[in-house]
């Protein structure tokens, strides 16, 4: 960005001004009233040229954060998001019966009969969302096979986001929905009922509310929450170490 200094000394944005000599997406120059601005700064002697490069440089910004809406999904910061859930809606009955599955696994030769599912009543007492491991698989229909007990899945489903327009000075809002009706990316473009301010009467609809677009996206797979073998672990080896004293 071009800056020029002010007579009170403040550096501020260079004028656009009409009369200006600017250069062209076609390689001359052309006065700045005659040319066509485009999202990104660039100059076009055809308002059909500048609406293509603007199209192409929304609908890439769109699937852009599609990709990182469908990646985040993917990371650990998101599926501990949800390890309280697990907890929440905890089977305690059916849970305790695979822990004490696990234990008799691990060390049933060295519990007597019925110490197996008195510890597994311990382990689901004292889990907590803290303790809960997540763990991501890109298919939903696979069941988990890792170590540890898992006690709850969900698919990932459908994910909402948002693009904030904040930043972008969009002269003219009727060409921006135009240019998100025909978006045919990899997210799924929500279209807001308008409505007249003073009236309260439904105007139309459209893609932009309040400075926003919402987007949704399936980027497919699902979380396991699993209570961690060493956590079960610990317990049992706790119990046997008190029984040795």
């Amino acid at each position: 960005m071009e800056l020029q200094r002010t007579f009170d000394g403040q550096l501020v944005p260079t004028a656009k001004l009409p009369d200006d000599q600017v250069y062209t997406e076609c390689g001359g120059l052309a006065r700045r009233a005659d040319c066509f601005e485009d999202v990104s700064g660039h100059y076009h002697l055809d308002d059909e040229d500048r609406r293509e490069v603007d199209a192409e440089v929304v609908h890439d910004a769109i699937d852009s954060h599609c990709k990182w809406t469908d990646d985040y999904t993917e990371h650990d910061d998101y599926g501990y998001e949800y390890a309280y859930c697990a907890l929440e809606g905890l089977d305690a009955q059916r849970t305790e019966d695979e822990v004490a599955e696990y234990i008799e696994q691990w060390a049933g030769d060295e519990l007597k009969e019925g110490e197996a599912r008195a510890l597994a009543t311990k382990v689901v007492e004292e889990i907590g969302d803290c303790d809960i491991e997540a763990h991501h698989q890109c298919s939903e229909y696979a069941s988990y096979e890792g170590s540890g007990v898992a006690i709850w899945s969900c698919e990932v489903g459908e994910v909402e986001g948002q693009i904030d327009l904040d930043g972008c000075d969009w002269a003219d809002i009727d060409d921006l929905e135009d240019i998100l009706e025909a978006y045919n990316g990899d997210a799924c473009l929500y279209e807001h009922t308008k409505w007249n301010g003073d009236t309260r009467r439904r105007v139309g609809k459209g893609y932009v509310d309040h400075g926003t677009i919402t987007y949704y996206t399936s980027p497919g797979g699902a979380w396991h929450f699993v209570i961690p073998a060493d956590f079960i672990k610990n317990i049992v080896q706790e119990y046997l170490d008190g029984c040795e004293d």
